[in-house]
């Protein structure tokens, strides 16, 4: 990865206060573009019960684009 990255709490909830980012966990938070050749796999993050369903499987990029 060519952009610079932090890990970082996840943003405020839109009127919902900032409470949850004392104890959240961190992700990853890329400030600039990707580079193609940084993407290692690519899914699509679906919807579930009030939250969302992580994948259980990435494929390679090209293979997620001409699906």
């Amino acid at each position: 990865l060519t952009a610079s990255w932090r890990f970082e709490a996840a943003a405020p909830i839109e009127a919902g206060g900032t409470g949850h980012l004392d104890t959240a966990d961190e992700f990853p938070h890329i400030y600039g573009a990707v580079n193609l050749d940084a993407i290692r796999g690519v899914a699509a993050l679906g919807p579930g019960d009030g939250t969302f369903r992580w994948p259980t499987e990435f494929v390679a990029i090209h293979s997620f684009l001409e699906g």
